[in-house]
């Protein structure tokens, strides 16, 4: 004991027993008298703070507000692809990444709903002294699809760049900005689609689009001739249930806004959805008509009973002829 007490000095110098002693508050003993720092060790995370914050407003707020809020961080989590994250290792860039995934799957209120909510938890956490400094929640902006197509457009000189040195030793990667380009698509539709979405008519090669963000999202887009070929290639060995670009939507954002404010552009509005804005202004720039532009981007096909809930739409020869007019209005 003697020899303990030696190798030991701060542990036999404490008031109370140690052997029974309430392990957090020894840890917060030696802590502040400076013998040893378990400061990492009682950092705040944020399902702990969640759980905080529950506690103290389940009885306080409905139900449905509760349930938003564990669901908000729960996606968190599942974009970040950790179980858990301290609060004070999130920040402003994680955050920034993580809306412009978000923006390119949901709605801007819907988006604008989840950031709100994660700034709660980390303010309410700041109340608690649990964390410091400024919340990295805070002072984002947020872009709508309409915002998007009219004014957040690549350059022509960034499209160059993307051209030349995007993924060329990466299949699959490559393939996911080429149709981006040449579909518009979200990056999310892309990243779902499967062997089996791939049409042959004739000389005709499109994609099926199954499942988008809403109703109107659901279309057939045709391909040039030459990326079409190319898609055929590159499905050769996989089966028809098979994932075509073997990409979750989460790695592709993250990995295409790494590379985007690396090498291209730090402004945050001008990311993989920007793709979908340049070919929807290539479309309006080579005149085609509206419904059949609607059609291709997946946008409302019209509003009248005739249009907008009995027509079968367009024949794929038609939306070929339409997306052929828009080819060579695309900066590429």
């Amino acid at each position: 004991m003697e020899k303990d007490k030696q190798e030991h000095p701060v542990d036999w110098d404490l008031p109370y027993d140690t052997d029974r002693a309430d392990q957090v508050f020894l840890d917060a003993y030696q802590t502040v008298n400076g013998s040893r720092n378990f400061r990492y060790k009682y950092k705040v995370t944020i399902k702990e703070s969640l759980k905080d914050w529950v506690e103290n407003y389940e009885n306080r707020r409905k139900p449905d507000h509760v349930g938003k809020v564990k669901k908000s961080v729960v996606s968190f989590l599942e974009y970040l692809d950790v179980d858990n994250i301290l609060l004070e290792d999130i920040n402003s860039k994680i955050v920034m990444e993580y809306i412009d995934f978000m923006l390119d799957n949901y709605k801007k209120t819907t988006v604008q709903g989840y950031i709100s909510r994660l700034k709660g938890i980390w303010k309410y956490s700041k109340k608690l002294n649990d964390v410091a400094g400024d919340c990295p929640f805070d002072g984002h902006e947020f872009y709508s699809e309409d915002e998007v197509d009219k004014a957040d457009i690549h350059t022509p000189e960034a499209m160059q760049w993307m051209k030349n040195n995007l993924a060329t030793s990466e299949p699959n990667k490559r393939l996911l900005f080429e149709l981006g380009v040449f579909t518009g698509c979200r990056i999310s539709e892309l990243c779902n689609l499967r062997v089996k979405n791939i049409v042959t008519q004739g000389d005709i090669i499109a994609i099926d689009i199954e499942k988008g963000k809403n109703s109107s999202a659901t279309r057939t887009i045709p391909l040039t001739t030459e990326l079409g070929l190319r898609v055929k290639s590159h499905a050769e060995s996989k089966q028809d249930d098979d994932l075509l670009l073997d990409l979750t939507p989460k790695d592709a954002s993250r990995w295409f806004s790494r590379i985007k404010r690396a090498n291209i552009s730090t402004d945050r509005t001008k990311c993989f959805h920007s793709f979908r804005a340049m070919f929807s202004t290539a479309l309006q720039r080579a005149e085609v008509n509206e419904l059949k532009a609607a059609a291709l981007v997946g946008h409302a096909r019209g509003k009248t009973m005739t249009y907008g809930y009995y027509s079968r739409g367009y024949e794929l020869e038609q939306l070929k002829e339409a997306y052929d007019q828009c080819i060579p209005h695309l900066t590429w």
